[in-house]
């Protein structure tokens, strides 16, 4: 035994070295990533409301892309989403952390705007004080009246110089045209599909288009417009506020 330690206890010397070697190898290994996980609740809103959209995402790092499967229900601009139509539709939540995908879909419900009862009541006592006016009125003497007809004259000048200082006014028109919250000034449309487009300008304007290109205006969402390509090719859109026209091309594909 001890002629075998003679021989063999310089080796024994080098296990603790290979120990602290392997345990700095352990050591200096990169730790296990975490588990990439997203989750996300169903969203509710009403046609024209926005809302942000939660997400928990387990890797504070990662980042997170939202898109929408029916831009007709709903549409997606960074982490809000707003709804146009009344209807169902998906949220794809996608989060990437360098080499890790997680995704979570969500529904998105879009809710008509309900009209309140108070309108309704306030309009029933309009009418029912128009209606004792003008039970009122029948006592009052035409001295009323004849007091109108000479002013009508007065008035009609009054018009008349506010048509003129109106096309004045028009001189300032401004017109926006925007797509997913961005201002555009040319749009891609597949056959038969829609988009929704936000019109704005600072004085009534016209709509111009060809029929190979539908426009509806949603009654439900102010400024806002459903354009529908109907036969491929391109195609003009112009708004015209005054003596401003502005020009957005449609490509229909």
């Amino acid at each position: 035994m001890k002629e075998f330690l003679k021989r063999t206890w310089q080796y024994f010397i080098f296990i603790p070295i290979i120990a602290i070697v392997i345990i700095g190898i352990f050591l200096n290994l990169p730790n296990g990533e975490k588990e990439l996980l997203l989750s996300a609740g169903d969203i509710n809103l009403n046609v024209g409301e926005k809302v942000l959209v939660n997400y928990d995402i387990s890797i504070k790092e990662a980042e997170c892309e939202i898109t929408t499967e029916n831009k007709d229900i709903a549409i997606v601009n960074g982490d809000e989403v707003l709804g146009v139509n009344v209807g169902q539709t998906k949220l794809i939540l996608t989060a990437t952390f360098r080499n890790t995908i997680a995704v979570e879909e969500i529904n998105v419900n879009v809710l008509p705007v309900e009209d309140s009862g108070e309108q309704d009541n306030d309009d029933s006592d309009l009418s029912e004080d128009n209606s004792n006016g003008d039970t009122n009125g029948d006592n009052i003497d035409n001295e009323g009246n004849n007091e109108e007809d000479n002013n009508s004259s007065e008035d009609d000048k009054e018009d008349n110089s506010n048509d003129s200082q109106n096309d004045e006014d028009f001189l300032d028109a401004e017109i926006s045209i925007k797509y997913i919250f961005e201002e555009v000034d040319s749009l891609s449309i597949d056959l038969n599909s829609s988009i929704t487009i936000e019109i704005t300008a600072n004085y009534d304007f016209d709509l111009i288009y060809p029929q190979e290109v539908k426009v509806e205006k949603l009654e439900q969402i102010p400024n806002n417009y459903k354009v529908t390509g109907k036969v491929l090719g391109e195609y003009e859109l112009q708004i015209k506020c005054g003596n401003e026209i502005k020009t957005i091309q449609i490509i229909v594909e």
